[in-house]
């Protein structure tokens, strides 16, 4: 009987199973394009992690040479330091004591220079200007006090 009714309907029976083989067509296409869409998105994050790591990495580098070349200037520093100190006493006459005013000069155009201007040595040879308040604008005292 089923048989019958298959074969008088037969073209029924043939867009259904036409409709039926679109479907799953339809259905494996779908899941294919999901598949492929999540291995992309994978992919893109990969090659961001691995570009990250790679400028973490060239910022660790980079920040290392930037502390080596840095501890080599102060050891330059510090270097020239010591023979400066060690030329000073071997020079003849390094026993006897300078001019004061001679001193007082050399010291003064020392602390004019930026380097030197907020060593505590300047600080207290130059003092706070007489002519200047601490903030800087001009002293409430009459000219030449």
């Amino acid at each position: 009987m089923i048989w019958t009714l298959i074969l008088t309907h037969w073209r029924m029976a043939a867009w259904a199973g036409l409709a039926g083989a679109l479907a799953l067509a339809l259905g494996l296409w779908r899941m294919e394009a999901a598949r492929s869409a999540q291995l992309q998105t994978a992919l893109t994050a990969a090659r961001g992690e691995g570009a990250m790591a790679k400028a973490q990495a060239q910022a660790t580098s980079d920040a290392s040479a930037v502390v080596q070349a840095g501890a080599a200037r102060d050891q330059q520093t510090q270097t020239q330091h010591v023979e400066n100190d060690h030329a000073i006493q071997a020079a003849p006459g390094s026993g006897q004591g300078l001019d004061p005013g001679l001193n007082d000069a050399g010291r003064r155009g020392l602390c004019a220079y930026r380097a030197y201007r907020d060593t505590a040595p300047c600080v207290q040879l130059l003092g706070p200007d007489s002519g200047q308040r601490p903030d800087g604008g001009a002293s409430d005292a009459p000219a030449g006090n």
